[in-house]
């Protein structure tokens, strides 16, 4: 049969004007839908890990701040090139949301014509790649990847994934060492931003098969190994970049505390919960609805759905595989799909959540791909298709492209966000406790009290829920229920160091200074790096009488921060107190030298004066 492409309604469109007028229109259509993003804030949902509370990235664009993406591990992941890529923002933006946001959509859109370009020029039809570049810019799926600002390495790494394709297919159509060096350095880049592209050696295999045809099966039943012999060693360079981002990436995940406890969430659960992810995430991108920042984790599946999807995948692989000879792209989608989900479907458990729209990202596109050349393919069958498919393709796409700007729209802010995600989701524990922290910063006490509570009621061993109730209650003065929640995360958590400098002020306060100073004792040897635990150990230890001891705490802070007024004024009273006040104005002196402004201090300083000179 003749290959054809699909708009052929159109008529014969040999001009090059839709060379440009059509990816134009992408780009058109993806920026109106995410152009709201510039009136959007940060989210506490990782852009306060990532971004607002990150230090690090206050350097900017600076030869300390180069040396810190390539060295850190920060955030429980190894990415210097997406490191890099939000100190570029910090230094043209500052903090200021709508440039981090814009550059994400811009560098979704350089994703978006980058996959366009590498289909085309693989396979000729220009219509079939603008429908799969279209369905790839304009899904509800990936307004996650795009609104999100802490997900910059999403949008990165898909403009690496897909740079890296285009020089392949370069490659293979011309070989030689410098295009071959080129396309690998580019992969490691690619790695350097998100290591959810450690399968792409494998897509490289497929691509190789269809639409490359370096692979040619046709007229026998059997690869081989003759064939595939060169295919394979060319690609153990790429391989071996993989393995070596997999250990780093294994490293930096268990260093930050990321990888769930694989006793908490059983072997067979996480298989289970897999096998229906696949099977989830494609409902959604055919039924794109209930979509949430955070899917939780249930801990007991139906067993008929489990069996389900995983009759699904074994029928529908066996299926593309069945007629893979003569729609080679059926197969090439569908693991393509299958491939680039591995490393998150959890089968090692990264945070608490059973799937998310994210990492849909990159998979999404094997199935946009089998979805446009079959609807080709089916269409070029029958005539009558040849003149309405190109209206139903334009109107679906339109429909997908409303309702990525309604799903964009929950991205404004963080309450927003949560509050939609509790919507659509159930027993959503996480969500309602950050919904109460939110709710609390934005002053509504009652509000952020009443959604902790109820992200208690969930899951009553949530340790988190259970501090940030305590501090709630703390804020609203009762002092009781904060200390009754602060000694329930320690119970849970004996080394939470918030919740045991918390307890420490609010014992403090009810005058049990013995239990005040066992508190902060406590949480200066879990963060002996802080000074404050121990400036707090000090005073209470001033207040039980105990002197000696209180300055020798101060002098061991100052040691470490010699610029540190708090503790240096501390020292002056606990010196005073001790009768020693001389040595108590001097403290007093050094600290109205460094802050001439300081009126404890000038006071503390008159006092000592005047007890000297009696």
């Amino acid at each position: 049969m003749q290959k054809t492409d699909f708009p052929r309604a159109l008529g014969k469109d040999t001009s090059r004007l839709k060379l440009v007028l059509a990816p134009l229109l992408l780009v058109c259509l993806t920026a109106a839908v995410y152009a709201q993003v510039a009136q959007h804030r940060f989210v506490s949902f990782d852009d306060t890990l990532y971004l607002t509370a990150n230090p690090n990235l206050s350097r900017g664009l600076s030869a300390e701040g180069i040396r810190w993406a390539f060295t850190s591990l920060y955030g429980s992941n190894w990415h210097p090139v997406t490191w890099l890529s939000h100190l570029v923002d910090v230094q043209l933006f500052g903090m200021a949301p709508a440039g981090h946001h814009l550059v994400n959509v811009a560098l979704h859109i350089v994703a978006v014509l980058l996959l366009m370009y590498f289909l085309h020029r693989a396979t000729g039809a220009f219509w079939r790649s603008w429908l799969v570049a279209a369905l790839f810019a304009l899904h509800p799926l990936h307004v996650e990847s795009v609104a999100w600002a802490a997900e910059r390495k999403d949008v990165l790494s898909g403009l690496f994934f897909f740079l890296t394709l285009i020089l392949y297919r370069r490659y293979a159509e011309r070989p030689g060492q410098p295009g071959y060096l080129l396309t690998l350095t580019v992969y490691l880049l690619g790695l350097m931003v998100k290591p959810m592209l450690v399968t792409l050696p494998l897509l490289l295999v497929l691509a190789d098969y269809w639409p490359l045809k370096r692979l040619d099966l046709s007229g026998t039943p059997r690869i081989s190994w003759t064939q595939l012999k060169p295919l394979v060693l060319e690609k153990v360079p790429f391989l071996a970049a993989a393995i070596a981002s997999v250990l780093v990436t294994v490293v930096a995940q268990q260093r930050g505390g990321s990888v769930m406890d694989l006793q908490r969430i059983p072997l067979l659960l996480r298989l289970e919960n897999s096998a229906l992810s696949y099977v989830r995430y494609l409902l959604k991108t055919a039924w794109p609805s209930d979509l949430a920042v955070f899917y939780p984790f249930a801990d007991q599946l139906p067993w008929w759905q489990v069996l389900g999807a995983l009759c699904f995948i074994i029928l529908t692989s066996y299926l593309v595989l069945r007629f893979g000879r003569r729609h080679p792209y059926l197969p090439v989608g569908w693991f393509w799909y299958l491939i680039t989900l591995v490393p998150v479907i959890g089968l090692v458990q990264v945070g608490g959540q059973a799937m998310a729209d994210r990492y849909s990202y990159l998979p999404l596109v094997g199935i946009f791909l089998a979805v446009s050349w079959g609807l080709a393919e089916l269409t070029g069958q029958y005539e009558p298709a040849r003149h309405w498919f190109p209206a139903a393709a334009a109107l679906g796409i339109l429909l997908l492209a409303t309702v990525s700007w309604h799903q964009v729209g929950y991205w404004k802010d963080s309450i927003t966000l949560y509050r939609h995600t509790i919507e659509v989701t159930r027993d959503n524990s996480i969500i309602l406790d950050n919904l109460g922290v939110e709710l609390l910063e934005q002053g509504d006490l009652a509000g952020a009290i009443e959604s902790h509570l109820a992200s208690l009621r969930i899951n009553p061993q949530f340790a988190t829920a259970h501090y940030n109730l305590g501090f709630a209650l703390d804020t609203k003065g009762d002092l009781d229920g904060a200390m009754q929640e602060y000694r329930t995360v320690l119970r849970l958590n004996p080394n939470h160091f918030e919740a045991l400098n918390n307890l420490g002020y609010d014992l403090q306060q009810r005058g049990d200074l013995a239990g005040a100073i066992a508190s902060f004792e406590r949480a200066s040897q879990l963060r002996p790096e802080l000074p404050m635990p121990r400036i707090s150990l000090g005073t209470a230890l001033v207040n039980a009488g105990e002197l000696p001891r209180a300055i020798s705490v101060f002098r061991e802070v100052l040691l470490m921060a010699p610029d540190n007024l708090k503790a240096r004024s501390n020292l002056g009273v606990a010196l005073a107190r001790q009768g020693n006040l001389e040595a108590a104005s001097r403290e007093f002196e050094t600290v109205l030298q460094m802050n001439p402004q300081d009126p404890v201090a000038r006071q503390n300083l008159e006092r000592a004066r005047a007890q000297l000179g009696k």
